[in-house]
């Protein structure tokens, strides 16, 4: 790490490229989103977007890396572009990173309770989209439907009230 904004000079110095938000650069990548990781400030978790620099002659010389906290009450640009798509007016959309934990639930606020792709033993992980009618946690009948985030390790779901 070279310079940060705002400034971390704990980490300054440090060596990030076996981290796979800049690895998978390398193979041409012109962003990278990441799963949950715990690179932020103190350890805490984030998820980072990643761009190559390119140099002359198209020569990889390093990664722009932005980190955002993974918390729902925390002012950044991550969560209002979320809040402004207006998810989950009548149910509930999470947002799940590769591994399954919780970026985002549009009925929390705060920290964010992780749960893992398991516990949803309705979702079919071999498609990348689709939707069928099920019971919820506390066994509403509901549609639920999902899709993978394009670009992303990522999985949007989205749980209405068969009712509405």
């Amino acid at each position: 790490m070279i310079v940060g904004e705002p400034a971390r000079p704990q980490v300054l110095g440090k060596d990030f490229s076996s981290r796979q938000y800049f690895s998978e650069l390398l193979t041409g990548s012109s962003a990278y989103y990441s799963n949950i990781v715990q690179d932020g400030p103190g350890g805490s978790e984030v998820i980072v977007i990643s761009v190559p620099m390119i140099g002359e002659n198209g020569k990889f010389m390093g990664a722009l890396a932005g980190m955002f906290l993974v918390d729902q009450s925390a002012v950044s640009a991550f969560y209002a572009s979320i809040v402004k798509l207006r998810l989950g007016q009548s149910g509930h959309t999470y947002i799940l990173d590769g591994e399954g934990q919780t970026l985002y639930h549009s009925g929390m606020t705060g920290d964010i309770e992780n749960h893992n792709i398991d516990d949803i033993n309705w979702l079919n992980l071999e498609e990348s989209i689709g939707a069928l009618r099920t019971r919820d946690d506390e066994n509403h009948d509901i549609v639920a439907a999902y899709s993978r985030i394009p670009s992303t390790p990522w999985l949007i779901i989205s749980e209405d009230d068969w009712k509405s």
